[in-house]
């Protein structure tokens, strides 16, 4: 779910890969909405719906198997992690299936969240049945991106009791 910038309004996607909309204080549905909020800035980037990442579907994979997206704060990278416990790295937007992503791997099952720091820094991510946490530096150059284990910080291993 995703807060617009102004905080009025809210967009989610529900399992019928349908995207919503919703206006913010009262929680009403929008039921007619096209284009409505083609220029609407968001807060948040957490969506997996949306035509600004409509390639992250394009490799195999559909709506039920990606858990999680993040878009970095400067807007030149979008991370999705994925039921088979991988993150891909794309540029953002990832709007053509021709854009190349690099792939991550560090947990072992899927991933339920991921997000990156204010500063850009690093990206967090969250495993469901591994339960773990980990935190990648966000390595970026000109025209490259790609995400590293901080390896002296490491992961966050959690034992459900």
């Amino acid at each position: 779910m995703d807060w617009s910038a102004d905080g009025q309004y809210l967009r989610s996607t529900d399992n019928a890969a349908t995207l919503l909309y919703w206006y913010g204080p009262e929680l009403k549905p929008f039921t007619d909405h096209t284009g409505f909020f083609r220029d609407t800035r968001w807060g948040t980037e957490s969506v997996v719906l949306g035509w600004d990442r409509k390639h992250i579907f394009g490799q195999g994979f559909s709506i039920n198997d990606c858990n999680s997206v993040t878009v970095s704060p400067n807007k030149v990278a979008l991370v999705a992690g994925y039921d088979t416990g991988d993150l891909r790295l794309y540029p953002y937007p990832a709007i053509s299936d021709q854009m190349p992503c690099k792939i991550f791997y560090g947990h072992c099952s899927h991933v339920m969240g991921v997000k990156f720091t204010q500063d850009n820094r690093y990206l967090i991510s969250v495993g469901g049945q591994d339960l773990c946490v980990f935190q990648w530096r966000h390595i970026q150059a000109r025209d490259n991106h790609a995400l590293q284990q901080a390896s002296h910080l490491g992961g966050i291993a959690m034992r459900a009791n």
